[in-house]
C-alpha cells in the first residue's frame, strides 16, 4: 500500500533552563503516545542533523488511513519547537554515508526511568557537544505496534568517548554498529521515553546556545567555562526575585528528597536557599545522598542576575566611600595596580609574573571583611582577571562532609562553583579540628590542592581572627606559601563609628538630632573594648534598636501623627544590656 508521508521542519524554541527538561518530557510523551494510535504499519520519527544544524519531525501512514495535518505536528512538538511544513528530502540515514549505530538496552527495563533522573541532566550537553563535533545524525522512530529504535550516523567510526558519553547519558544503553534499518535494535518504552526527552533536551539545550553566542556577545564559551547542564545561565529578562519564587518541583529533585522537603514546609527556591545546612541535615529521613544532591541543584542556580551585577556602581569608587580602614584601602588599591600591571606586561609579551592573589583578611567581626571583598570581587573583573564579579562564600559546612573521603568531594565542588570568581572562606580557622588527619585536615588539604589547580582562574580570599588564623596556616605548610597578602582589618575608632551609626540611619530613612552623637560615641566606646562586639555589625544593630524605640514613642499611641519627624534622639539610644554585665572570670584555687 501506497504510503503517505506528513513532514515538516522544527524550528527549536529557546526554551528557559527551569521548564527545558519538563518540556522535553510533555513532548516525548505526546509523540510516543499519538504513535500508539496510529494506524497499523504508521509511525512516528524525531531526526536532527548536528551539522547541519536541521530538526524534523514526521508522520507516515498508509493512503486512506489515518487523517494527519500540520496541527497534529504542532500540538506534538509546540512545547520545545515552532513547527514549518517543508519539502524534505527523504534520505535515508543509511544513504548519509559513514556508520550507523543502534542504541540498544543492556540492563532492566526498569532501572531506565530511574537512571536518567539522576545522571542524564549531568552528561547530555556533553554528549551535545561531541555529536555537533562529528556532525552527526540522529533519528528516533516510534512505530504504531510501539516498536521503538534510535539510529545514530557518523561519518567515522565511533570514537570511546562518543560510547562512554552515550553510556553515561543514557544509563543502561550501548551502541551496536548496524547495516540497516531491519538490524536496529528495539528497545522498551521505558527506556525510549529517557531517550527521545534527552535529544529533545539537548536540541532545546543548543538553541538556547546559540542565542548566548549571537546575544550575550561578552560571555565566555571557552578555557573551562562552559554553561552548566541543567540550570546553566539565567535570562537577561529574568532577576533574583523570579528564581527564588520558583517552587522546589522545578529543581527535578529525586521523589525521596522532594517528599522529605515538602513534609518540612519548603516549597520553593528562595525558603531552601535560606536553610542552613544544619537544618537540612536535620530534616526527617533526608539522607546524605539527598543533601547531596540539594546542593548540587542549588549551585547551578544563579546568585543574581546579571542586570542585578550591572546595577552596581564602580567598586573603586565603593571602597573610597567606606568610612575608616585607610590602611585597607591602600592595600587593595595597591593590588589592583598590581593586577592592572601584570596583566599590561602580559598582554605586551613580557614574561608572566608567577604571582598569584590569593589573600588573608585578618581582622574582628564586624570590620567590613566580607564588604571589602565583595568590591575587590568587582574591581579584579573590571581589570580582567577574574571572567565574573561575583563572589563566592563559604565556610565549614559548605566544605566539610560527614563521611571519609566525601569531603575532598565537596571542596572541589566548591572550587568548581568559584571558577572564574573570588572565593571567600570566612572563619576559616573553624576549619581546624582538634586532632590531625581528621577530615578539617582533608578539607585544608584539598583547598592547598585545588589553589594550585585554579591559580589562573581564581582568587581566594581566608578570613577570620588575627590570632586565630595564624594556627590555620600553620597546619598546612604549603598554605602559607599560596596567599601571599595580608590585609589587618583593624577595630573601627569611636568617631569611626558614629559615622556609621549616622550612614546607617540615612539608609533606612531616619536621620540623628545633634545631642545624640555624644551618647552613641559613649556607647560605641563601651562597646570597642570588647573584641567581640562587632564594629560596624555593632552599629546597624544599635540603629535599629534606636528604630524601635522611635516606633513605640511616636506610633505607640492611639493615634499616629499627621506629619512625623523622622529623628532619632539620644533616649532612643541605650546600650544593649551585654554592654552592662561584667565578664566572669574563672578562678584556680580557692577564695574566701
Amino acid at each position: 500500500m501506497k504510503e503517505k508521508k506528513l513532514t515538516a521542519v522544527l524550528t527549536i524554541k529557546k526554551t528557559s533552563s527551569y521548564d527545558r527538561i519538563d518540556n522535553a518530557r510533555e513532548v516525548s510523551k505526546r509523540l510516543l503516545n499519538s504513535a500508539k494510535l496510529l494506524h497499523e504499519g504508521s509511525y512516528a520519527c524525531l531526526s536532527a542533523d548536528f551539522g547541519r544544524n536541521v530538526t524534523t519531525g514526521a508522520f507516515a501512514v498508509p493512503e486512506g488511513s489515518d487523517t494527519i495535518c500540520a496541527d497534529d505536528l504542532k500540538w506534538i512538538f509546540d512545547k520545545c519547537a515552532d513547527v514549518h511544513e517543508a519539502p524534505i528530502t527523504d534520505q535515508s540515514i543509511f544513504e548519509e554515508g559513514g556508520c550507523v549505530y543502534a542504541l540498544r538496552s543492556t540492563g532492566c527495563a526498569e532501572t531506565g526511568h530511574e537512571a536518567q533522573s539522576c545522571l542524564t541532566e549531568r552528561y547530555l550537553c556533553d554528549l551535545h557537544d561531541a555529536l555537533s563535533d562529528l556532525g552527526a545524525v540522529a533519528a528516533f522512530t516510534v512505530s504504531s505496534r510501539g516498536e521503538h529504535t534510535i539510529l545514530i550516523g557518523i561519518p567515522n567510526r565511533m570514537t570511546l568517548k562518543m560510547r562512554t558519553l552515550l553510556s553515561m547519558a543514557f544509563p543502561e544503553t550501548e551502541a551496536v554498529e548496524v547495516k540497516s534499518a531491519e538490524g536496529a535494535s528495539i528497545i522498551s518504552e521505558e527506556y525510549a521515553g529517557d531517550i527521545l526527552t534527552g535529544l529533545l533536551y539537548i536540541l532545546m539545550y543548543r538553541a538556547y546556545n546559540e542565542r548566548r553566542k549571537t546575544v550575550d556577545t561578552d560571555y565566555e564559551y571557552d578555557d573551562g567555562f562552559d554553561i552548566e547542564p541543567l540550570y546553566d545561565v539565567i535570562d537577561h529578562e529574568e532577576d533574583t526575585d523570579a528564581v527564588n519564587s520558583m517552587p522546589i518541583e522545578d529543581l527535578d529533585l529525586s521523589v525521596r528528597t522532594y517528599n522529605c522537603l515538602k513534609r518540612a514546609g519548603i516549597d520553593s527556591v528562595g525558603e531552601l536557599r535560606r536553610t542552613s545546612d544544619d537544618k537540612l541535615r536535620n530534616i526527617r529521613n533526608l539522607g546524605w545522598k539527598s543533601y547531596e544532591e540539594i546542593r548540587e541543584k542549588l549551585s547551578r542556580l544563579p546568585e543574581r542576575s546579571e542586570s542585578a551585577e550591572e546595577a552596581y556602581g564602580d567598586p573603586s569608587a565603593e571602597l573610597a566611600e567606606l568610612i575608616g580602614l585607610e590602611n585597607v584601602k591602600q592595600q587593595i588599591q595597591r593590588i589592583a595596580a598590581f593586577a592592572r600591571m601584570k596583566q599590561s606586561m602580559e598582554a605586551l609579551g613580557k614574561p608572566a609574573i608567577p604571582i598569584v592573589l590569593n589573600m588573608e583578611f585578618a581582622g574582628n567581626p564586624g570590620t567590613a571583611k566580607t564588604t571589602v571583598a565583595r568590591i575587590l570581587a568587582r574591581m579584579l573583573h573590571d581589570i580582567g582577571l577574574l571572567k565574573s564579579g561575583e563572589i563566592v562564600e563559604t565556610g565549614r559546612a559548605d566544605l566539610i562532609a560527614k563521611y571519609t573521603g566525601q569531603t575532598a568531594d565537596k571542596v572541589k565542588g566548591v572550587f568548581e562553583k568559584a571558577r572564574g570568581k573570588l572565593l571567600f572562606i570566612d572563619e576559616a580557622y573553624s576549619l581546624i579540628d582538634c586532632w590531625e588527619g581528621s577530615f578539617g585536615d582533608e578539607a585544608i588539604n584539598t583547598i592547598v590542592q585545588e589553589m594550585e589547580n585554579n591559580r589562573s582562574e581564581t582568587v581566594v580570599v581566608f578570613a577570620g581572627y588575627s590570632n586565630k588564623m595564624e594556627r590555620f596556616f600553620e597546619r598546612n605548610p604549603g598554605l602559607r606559601s599560596r596567599v601571599p597578602f595580608r590585609i589587618d582589618f583593624p577595630d573601627y575608632a569611636v568617631d569611626d563609628m558614629v559615622e556609621i551609626a549616622k550612614l546607617e540611619a540615612k539608609k533606612r530613612g531616619f536621620s540623628i538630632e545633634n545631642t545624640a552623637f555624644d551618647k552613641i560615641a559613649s556607647i560605641c566606646d563601651t562597646a570597642g573594648r570588647s573584641d567581640d562586639a562587632g564594629n560596624g555589625r555593632f552599629c546597624r544593630n544599635l540603629v535599629e534598636a534606636a528604630i524601635l524605640s522611635f516606633a513605640s514613642r511616636v506610633f505607640g499611641e492611639s493615634e499616629a501623627p499627621e506629619a512625623p519627624d523622622f529623628t532619632l534622639i539620644a533616649e532612643d539610644f541605650t546600650a544593649p544590656q551585654t554592654l552592662n554585665e561584667v565578664p566572669k572570670t574563672a578562678r584556680i584555687g580557692f577564695a574566701a
